[in-house]
């Protein structure tokens, strides 16, 4: 059977057992159209961790906030004094709902208990809850519901179904599983025993019922967002699937309610893919922080800029994805500072350019442009100018519509000059636009209307900066056995070599294995060729591989060394490194080659973002 053969039979095969449990997921569904054209939201992590903000007798939680009792294994009795502490008297959800509506969000979802334990909302379930526990004594999730339904934001609840620090019968436990940065998934300080745990009883007692009550007790629910599947059963899994679908038939379900299960595709925490991914599930979500911390940390001040988050949001939504970022409140209800700063020069941002973003689809090119990102809608392209041409001399290759308007979204009024040749040189439609000299102003949007559907030159094709971008979705696999290019739903990596949602070529260690790409060159001469990998953050560069690159007749052989990190915001928990391999000529003009890349050996495997070639200076 061929390698397309077996994709046709995985593909087939999982729609099948995707239709037996009722959850087809097709572009013609209404219940995601809101969901896809918003593009943007905001989440919130507020709970009893907010008090100490990552601070616990004397020492600094090095970690994320919110998992400070894990951490520093805080016995249940101690923790639950914090929720005499709590008394957010300056939380206005008025305030909340307004900040995410001037920065263009479309959505909110907000956490109504995390690992801890503790119900952000009225539960007639527990009386471990801010409104029965604290001294403030009120539902906020009532109140932030409501404010949101006033401000046109859709309302999403996210549940930690599955892990809960309070209880003795929480998941998470099994000593046979790996910890999380070395901390235990599940309380094992209070409740050492894992034998006699029973998470069914948890499950029965206090998950679904209070699911059920945050789905019946707050009007309309747009996103249930479950968390950290690490106990829960197929079966109870299906369960909560089919309560959210009774009780609330046009609610969304993400997949981290585990199992295979849910409507679209949540991305690992902070994973910002490096290209467009395919496989299990259609529509995906990217969940991110606004520093490094999700619940409020008080040493944290590593805020991304207004510009990084329009950097990520755009670039998201060049491949497809929902960017849902998040936002961690203090023990007061604030806002951070910084947080509404930085929110609200994205807000201004958006007041001019939004169009480029909401009700967009993704690129109609394999990577981004030299520039930025594409975004899409009929009869019309943005690019989102990233890097501002130098000069204001911006070319495009391969695009085969013909332009009939260009202008900045900044400026609506003025006209950019434009033409669009065949270049017999090259082979193909080259689109020249002549922009101003320097940007007016951040990021700025160049609009293009075009005649018909955006379409371009098939498969993968050298830039107008020079550059060739070889992506690991685009290869082919050879050898015995080549993996199908998809995780299984509800996974964020392959168990074998195949492409993660970070859209890298992961677990690839046999050298009976390699890859290849067919693509075209239109400026002959001497090129670079980089090997670009990734890994996670924190970590030593590890994929000192011995690697063969043969490309127009000639072999490369070198070791890995990551030459060059590559810094960019996208890959700040994801980090990239590029490995030099040598130079090489391509002296065909319009040439079409073929590049193989393979393994040298057995040793550890690498996680491949991209082949890259940059034209060597003259």
């Amino acid at each position: 059977m061929t390698r397309k053969a077996r994709v046709i039979a995985v593909l087939l095969l999982a729609a099948a057992a995707q239709n037996a449990f009722g959850q087809a997921r097709t572009t013609d569904d209404q219940r995601f159209k809101w969901w896809r054209d918003a593009r943007f939201g905001m989440m919130i992590h507020w709970g009893l961790y907010s008090v100490p903000g990552g601070e616990w007798k004397g020492q600094t939680m090095e970690y994320i906030g919110e998992w400070l009792m894990s951490r520093f294994r805080i016995p249940v009795r101690e923790y639950e004094q914090l929720a005499r502490q709590f008394n957010p008297v300056k939380f206005d959800a008025e305030a909340w709902a307004r900040t995410a509506e001037r920065a263009g969000m479309r959505y909110i979802v907000f956490v109504s208990k995390h690992h801890d334990g503790f119900a952000m909302f009225k539960s007639a379930v527990d009386p471990y809850n801010i409104a029965d526990a604290t001294p403030f004594g009120r539902d906020v999730m009532a109140e932030l519901s409501a404010a949101c339904r006033r401000h046109n934001l859709r309302w999403g609840v996210y549940y930690s179904q599955d892990l809960d620090w309070h209880e003795p019968d929480g998941g998470g436990t099994d000593p046979t599983r790996s910890l999380n940065y070395g901390m235990s998934w599940g309380n094992n300080w209070d409740f050492p025993n894992h034998a006699e745990k029973r998470f069914e009883r948890y499950f029965n007692r206090k998950s679904k019922p209070q699911v059920k009550e945050l789905l019946s007790n707050y009007g309309p629910v747009n996103i249930f967002w479950f968390d950290t599947p690490r106990t829960i059963s197929r079966d109870q899994a299906q369960e909560l699937y089919g309560m959210v679908r009774t009780l609330q038939p046009e609610c969304l379900v993400n997949s981290r309610l585990g199992q295979g299960l849910g409507d679209y595709g949540s991305l690992g925490d902070n994973m910002i893919p490096v290209s467009a991914f395919k496989g299990a599930w259609d529509n995906l979500e990217a969940v991110a922080t606004m520093n490094d911390t999700w619940g409020y940390k008080k040493s944290d001040q590593n805020w991304k800029s207004s510009r990084e988050v329009l950097t990520l949001l755009t670039g998201l939504a060049g491949k497809n994805i929902n960017y849902l970022l998040n936002v961690g409140p203090n023990a007061l209800g604030e806002f951070p500072a910084p947080t509404v700063k930085v929110l609200n020069e994205v807000g201004a941002w958006m007041e001019k350019n939004s169009e480029s973003v909401y009700g967009t689809r993704g690129s109609p090119f394999a990577h981004d442009l030299p520039w930025g990102p594409v975004t899409r809608r009929a009869g019309r392209l943005y690019v989102h100018l990233q890097d501002w041409p130098q000069g204001g001399k911006l070319a495009i290759h391969g695009l085969h519509n013909r332009v009939k308007k260009a202008w900045l979204l900044s400026q609506p009024a003025a006209r950019l000059k434009f033409a669009q040749p065949q270049d017999s040189r090259l082979g193909l439609r080259v689109l020249r636009v002549t922009l101003p000299a320097t940007p007016p102003g951040d990021m700025p949007v160049l609009a293009l209307d075009i005649v018909g559907d955006a379409a371009v030159e098939k498969g993968l094709f050298q830039q107008a900066d020079g550059t060739v971008t070889l992506t690991a979705v685009a290869a082919e696999v050879h050898g015995e056995s080549a993996p199908v290019s998809a995780v299984a739903p509800g996974q964020t990596a392959p168990a074998a070599m195949g492409i993660s949602r970070l859209g890298a070529m992961e677990n690839w260690r046999d050298p009976g294995k390699w890859l290849t790409w067919d693509f075209k060159v239109y400026k002959p001469g001497a090129y670079t060729v980089r090997v670009i990998t990734t890994g996670l953050r924190g970590r030593p560069f590890e994929a000192r591989r011995k690697v063969e690159v043969t490309v127009a007749g000639r072999t490369l052989r070198t070791t890995l060394a990551g030459d060059e990190e590559i810094r960019t915001v996208a890959t700040r928990y994801h980090p990239q490194h590029a490995s030099r391999c040598g130079s090489i000529r391509l002296d065909k003009s319009g040439g079409a080659y073929q590049l193989a890349l393979r393994l040298d050996g057995a040793a550890k495997s690498i996680n491949l973002v991209s082949v890259q070639l940059t034209p060597d200076r003259q």
